[in-house]
């Protein structure tokens, strides 16, 4: 329910009906308002029980009792949950809204008391009906009535001088009404709660509801007094407030004027003390002075005093004179290279080439020797960023790692010009700030995932960077002088060469880092691994002791990859659960052997050596590199009755395609020697499959194998699947060299392979084999396919 409009005080009621007391009367339930007699106000209403006692009030001539409830938060009230005494009031007009309310015009006739109250259901649904009998209030005394009225009239007059939105005219409208009636009119434009209105509406004479009307409006007033002194005290407390602080702002304005007096002093001062104790190169030194200079010129609330005071910090943070002594000591470090990488031979021995040259170098007195540019290319998890670290550790250089991996900005590289707002140096220079030396080693990791677009090309600006002959004055936007990079160890790692730009390519001298052999993981493991996952998890030797044989069961049927990451997570992983172990108070047993690995690894991920053993016409092992390290490649050729076509399945790439076609030439070519038809080529369609359909294939390695799968197909001899082939062949049946040998050596070994055939020119390749390869592969070389052909296949 919601009150709707002004309330109004009317002085004729003879022109409502007589209400009849004999018969009920409908009941409306008030929960936020209160009706008073001689009040005219219109009531918004949407509860159910109100609606329908409305509908009803034909029965009772228009008539209804307005009964304020005890509890205000209860929705449908009860009969006893109502007070007694109420406003009998007649229904002027009722109107709906938009929004389903029932708007209600009401004007209160008299005060009643409820002698009976049920529910009623009727048609329309429950409804409450009240009997009710009239109160007519009398004065006790009669002497006191003129008094008492003429006292309200007083109060209310001063009453309303207190209050907000109440009539001028009050003490006119009450002048003309009775004593009788005065106080019942007079009570209606007091604003107390409603439960304070239906003690006054109670009072069982007019002395008592003249008493509580008059204290209520005394109350009001002294409240009124109380809160206007704290007003007032209130507002003389904030105007001394506020004088204290405009007298205090004008001193700050006076103390603050009084120091940028000084203030450039100062600057300049602690700037000139910081700058002697750094040893600038000749140019960083007059371009120091120079901003020096405009400093002392700026006014402090100048913008660009800011900017100038940025870049001379920037000046005095990077570490110009200072260097890290090298050691020069090959023992120490081989040792400490050794300490922590297994293998990787070759960039250990270029590290110690170089520390061998300082050595020299140092001895002569010759400052020419340039620091190398290193690019480690390997598959992920071979250790190549944790190796840069350790070649860091070895020659007593300080470390900074710039991560490449999605940049597509030279300004990142050479910073932003001062010209833009929040402009500062690009990673080089910050870079140095962070190594504090100016011959750190830099890691510039993941070169190979830079990316150009609108903005720049960082691979164009990393080339000045990398460059001998000019990054002795490497130019940053930020810092406009020439920076020197000469004695920067400067160390890339990339994946593959494939994403490094040619001319970068060419700055860097490249060391490529294979996968390990199956015997290098299973050294790290027990070596380098466990002990690290034993210290990371709180364990003991003695509580975490993983076999041999388990290590080898782990690489053979939990992983392949070409580092050891995986291999590491799936220790990580056994270690976890004998921690479980351990705080559960469970049996187990201390060292863990390859039947345990289900236990705590879960079932095998792979099905140890990919080779097929069954031995078949038309099938034939290839071998492929991957950037995660080599992998078995398995051919599949079948014939089909059809029209000589050649299908190709296995997501292969256009090389690959082209290799397909040649194998096909040279197979028919050299029909007639090996007795096949030539309607045998007429009449079946080849298909050529390379199982995983859904990896990408290409390149041209796979053509000696295509070929022998094509040959053994048509002659139906078999080719044992112990026997791997690796090498492009061209339309004359000469054999051309292949890349990524190692890898794909190791994949051939760790897969079962016996017998490593490849192209005689990869014979510098196979010196440079690990002595495990050699061992464990029976290798040979051939210069043409028909070579191949008569080791393979027997003609008849």
């Amino acid at each position: 329910m919601h009150t709707k409009s002004e309330t109004t005080v009317n002085k004729e009621d003879a022109q409502f009906p007589k209400p009849e007391f004999d018969n009920s009367f409908p009941v409306v339930p008030l929960h936020k308002f209160v009706m008073f007699p001689r009040m005219g106000t219109r009531l918004s209403f949407d509860r159910q029980i109100t609606l329908n006692a409305l509908r009803h009030i034909d029965d009772s001539k228009g008539f209804v009792i307005c009964l304020l409830q005890k509890n205000k938060d209860v929705e449908i009230p009860k009969e006893d949950e109502l007070y007694s005494v109420g406003i009998l009031a007649f229904v002027k007009g009722i109107s709906g809204t938009p929004n389903n309310l029932l708007l209600v015009n009401l004007f209160g006739i008299l005060p009643v008391e409820v002698t009976k109250i049920s529910s009623q259901e009727k048609e329309g649904g429950k409804y409450f009906s009240a009997y009710a009998k009239p109160r007519f209030l009398e004065f006790k005394d009669k002497k006191l009535s003129k008094s008492l009225a003429e006292n309200l009239l007083v109060s209310m007059e001063q009453y309303i001088k207190t209050q907000q939105n109440l009539p001028e005219n009050i003490r006119d409208i009450l002048k003309g009404i009775p004593p009788e009636e005065r106080c019942m009119i007079a009570h209606s434009f007091l604003k107390i709660p409603d439960d304070e209105h239906q003690s006054i509406l109670e009072c069982a004479t007019l002395e008592e509801m003249y008493s509580k009307i008059d204290l209520a409006v005394n109350t009001a007033m002294e409240v009124h007094r109380i809160i206007s002194l704290n007003r007032q005290q209130v507002e003389i407390k904030m105007q001394r407030s506020q004088r204290e602080y405009m007298l205090q702002e004008q001193i700050s304005q006076l103390q603050r004027e009084l120091d940028e007096i000084n203030v450039n002093d100062q600057d300049s001062e602690s700037y000139s003390k910081k700058a002697k104790e750094l040893r600038f190169p000749l140019s960083i030194k007059e371009k120091f002075d120079e901003e020096m200079s405009r400093l002392k010129l700026l006014n402090p609330m100048n913008p660009e005093y800011t900017v100038v005071r940025n870049y001379i910090d920037w000046l005095l943070a990077l570490p110009f004179g200072i260097y890290t002594e090298d050691v020069l000591d090959i023992k120490r470090a081989t040792e400490n290279l050794n300490s922590k990488h297994f293998g990787l031979e070759k960039v250990k021995e270029r590290i110690l080439e170089y520390i061998a040259v300082l050595q020299i170098a140092e001895k002569l007195k010759n400052k020419e020797v340039k620091s190398p540019i290193l690019c480690l290319v390997g598959p992920p998890g071979v250790g190549k960023t944790t190796l840069a670290m350790s070649i860091a550790n070895a020659m007593n250089r300080n470390l900074a790692r710039i991560s490449l991996g999605g940049v597509h900005d030279d300004a990142e590289i050479r910073g932003h010009r001062r010209t833009y707002i929040g402009s500062m140096p690009g990673r080089i220079v910050q870079a140095l700030r962070k190594a504090k030396s100016m011959n750190p080693l830099i890691l510039l990791d993941e070169v190979d995932k830079m990316s150009s677009d609108f903005r720049g090309d960082p691979a164009s600006a990393i080339l000045e960077v990398l460059d001998p002959e000019i990054n002795t004055e490497f130019t940053d936007h930020f810092i406009e002088v020439g920076i020197d990079l000469s004695r920067v160890f400067f160390v890339a790692t990339a994946n593959t060469p494939d994403g490094i730009p040619a001319p970068l390519y060419d700055r860097m001298e490249i060391v490529r880092i294979p996968g390990y052999l199956h015997f290098e993981k299973e050294h790290i493991a027990r070596d380098f691994l466990i002990p690290k996952i034993l210290k990371q998890n709180s364990l003991t030797a003695k509580q975490f002791k993983v076999t041999d044989s388990a290590i080898n069961g782990i690489l053979r049927e939990y992983t392949r990859e070409a580092g050891v990451r995986e291999l590491e997570r799936k220790l990580e992983t056994m270690a976890r659960k004998r921690a479980m172990e351990l705080v559960s108070n469970k049996k187990f047993l201390p060292q863990i052997s390859v039947k345990q690995l289900s236990t705590y690894l879960g079932v095998p991920d792979f099905a140890g050596p990919r080779l097929i053993d069954e031995k078949r016409s038309g099938v034939t092992t290839g071998l492929a590199w991957t950037p995660v390290g080599g992998d078995v490649l398995h051919i599949e050729c079948v014939l089909l009755p059809g029209k000589g076509k050649l299908q190709l399945t296995g997501h292969l790439g256009d090389v690959m395609k082209e290799s397909a076609q040649i194998a096909l030439s040279l197979v028919r070519e050299r029909a007639k020697k090996h007795k096949i038809p030539e309607e045998k080529f007429r009449r079946s369609d080849i298909h050529l499959h390379f199982p995983e359909g859904a990896t990408p294939k290409d390149g041209p390695s796979a053509g000696i194998a295509i070929t022998l799968a094509m040959l053994s197909v048509f002659t139906g001899k078999q080719i044992s699947p112990f026997i791997a082939f690796t090498g492009e062949v061209s339309l004359v049946g000469r054999l051309i060299a292949i890349g990524g040998l190692k890898e794909k050596s190791l994949a051939a070994l760790n897969s079962g392979v016996k017998k490593l055939i490849l192209p005689k020119d990869n014979q510098k390749n196979v010196e440079d084999l690990p002595d495990v390869v050699k061992k464990g592969l029976e290798i040979k070389m051939f210069s043409h396919i028909d070579e191949v052909i008569k080791e393979l296949i027997v003609v008849d």
